[in-house]
C-alpha cells in the first residue's frame, strides 16, 4: 500500500474486533463476504484489499529510447511463460540485478494483476513489464539498439563461463518445459547454457534468470566495453 507508483483509491479491512477497526487508520470497514466476491478467486487476501490505479503500460520504444541515454542496460526477455508465480519472481530477480524491464509476448502475458503483483513482492513497481506482439520482431530491434542478445539453451555447449559481455544485454528465456522456440533461439546473437549438476534436469526459470543476471554483472566477464556494477545500471521511467 505503500509503494508510490500505484495511486491508490480505497483501502479496506475485514474484521469484527472493534478494538482493532478503532486502532487502524482506514477509511472503510467492511466483511470477508464482501472481499471474496469483489478479489479474483485465487487471491490470499488475509482481510485486507486496496483499489489502485493501474500501473502505465511502457512499451518497446519507450525501453529503447531511455536505455540510449545510459551506459549500461539489462533486460530479460521471457519467450512463452505464462505462469504468473514465475513471471513474479523473475521480476523480483530482475530488481535484484538492476535489469530494467522484462519483456513478454501480449499473446502469452498475463494481466498487471493483484496476483502478480504479490508474486513479485513489490519488484512490478520498479520493473516494467513490456507487451510486445512478436517476440522475435522485439528481440531485432533491441539487436538494432545495441543490446546483445543471449538466449539461454540447456542443450548447447558454451556456457557463461565462455563468453563475455557488453554493457547492454538482453537475456531471452523460456518456457521449463519447451524451452526457446527454434526462431526464438536463432533470433539472439549467442545461446549458451547453465551448467548444473548431471543428477538434475534443468532450473525452474526465476532461478535461471538470477544466476543468468548475476552472470552478466560480473566483472570477470566484462568483455570490450564490460558488463557494469548493477548499481549503475538505467531504470526505465514510467510514463
Amino acid at each position: 500500500l505503500t509503494q508510490k507508483a500505484k495511486k491508490t483509491f480505497q483501502n479496506w479491512v475485514a474484521t469484527q474486533d472493534y478494538k482493532i477497526q478503532k486502532k487502524i487508520p482506514i477509511p472503510a470497514i467492511t466483511d470477508q463476504e464482501f472481499l471474496n466476491k469483489n478479489l479474483p478467486s485465487r487471491a490470499v487476501h488475509q482481510g485486507i484489499a486496496a483499489l489502485v490505479k493501474v500501473l502505465p503500460a511502457t512499451c518497446l520504444k519507450d525501453l529503447i529510447r531511455q536505455s540510449k541515454r545510459v551506459e549500461t542496460a539489462h533486460v530479460i526477455i521471457l519467450d512463452q511463460v505464462t505462469d504468473l508465480q514465475n513471471i513474479g519472481a523473475v521480476l523480483r530477480s530482475a530488481q535484484a540485478f538492476g535489469a530494467i524491464a522484462v519483456v513478454i509476448q501480449t499473446r502469452h502475458a498475463p494481466q498487471n494483476s493483484g496476483l502478480l503483483a504479490k508474486a513479485a513482492c513489490g519488484a512490478i513497481e520498479e520493473v516494467p513489464i513490456v507487451k510486445v506482439p512478436n517476440l522475435v520482431r522485439a528481440i531485432t530491434n533491441l539487436k538494432n539498439a545495441g543490446f546483445w542478445v543471449i538466449g539461454l539453451d540447456a542443450n548447447v555447449n558454451r556456457s557463461f563461463a565462455d563468453i563475455t559481455f557488453d554493457n547492454k544485454t538482453a537475456l531471452v528465456l523460456g518456457s521449463e518445459g519447451t524451452g526457446l522456440r527454434h526462431l526464438t533461439a536463432k533470433t539472439c546473437d549467442e545461446t549458451v547454457k547453465i551448467t548444473i549438476s548431471n543428477n538434475s534436469n534443468c532450473l525452474n526459470i526465476s532461478n535461471a534468470a538470477a544466476i543468468a543476471l548475476y552472470e552478466i554483472t560480473q566483472p570477470r566477464n566484462q568483455g570490450n566495453h564490460g558488463a557494469k556494477n548493477v548499481a549503475n545500471s538505467a531504470k526505465i521511467k514510467r510514463p
